[in-house]
């Protein structure tokens, strides 16, 4: 039996560059992300959207200002999930025919809602601080997807006009 001519990949190597790898995509994902929400601000049909399928994010935004206990915060926590599935629902389903699929970056910030709102659920209880950034930048989020939503929405009614 003879041995073998190449030499088998040294796995620390190929672990440590996959790690790398995975690093940069982090970063990559978490930089387009807070670009996204800095560079666009939502648009003047927020508070329409907001009253017209009776999301409370705009409520929840107003209500962090204020002093709240744990238990408050998760409710509203919760209530910002609330926002989030139905959002999510009218986004996929809402439009013309042509434009059901959903952007990229609409899916960008789903993700990333989800992976804050993890964190959020994670930071409740050991700092206030970084549970209510959390629910900030969910809020931020979910009015970027609201926005989006009204987008979608404006030319199916010219059409229907």
């Amino acid at each position: 039996m003879t041995s073998m001519a190449w030499y088998p990949p040294l796995w620390t190597e190929l672990l440590s560059l996959c790690l790398v790898g995975a690093l940069f995509l982090a970063y990559w994902f978490r930089r387009n992300v807070l670009a996204e929400l800095k560079a666009a601000p939502a648009g003047g049909r927020l508070e329409q959207v907001c009253q017209a399928n009776n999301l409370k994010f705009l409520e929840i935004r107003r209500r962090l200002q204020e002093r709240l206990e744990p238990d408050e915060l998760a409710a509203l926590g919760r209530e910002l999930g609330r926002d989030y599935r139905l959002l999510t629902y009218l986004l996929h389903h809402a439009g013309y025919l042509e434009c059901r699929a959903v952007r990229f970056v609409d899916r960008m910030l789903m993700a990333d809602f989800r992976l804050v709102q993890t964190w959020f659920w994670l930071t409740l209880r050991l700092s206030d601080t970084q549970s209510r950034r959390a629910l900030e930048e969910m809020i931020s989020i979910l009015a970027r997807l609201a926005d989006s939503l009204a987008a979608r929405i404006a030319p199916s009614r010219a059409r229907s006009a």
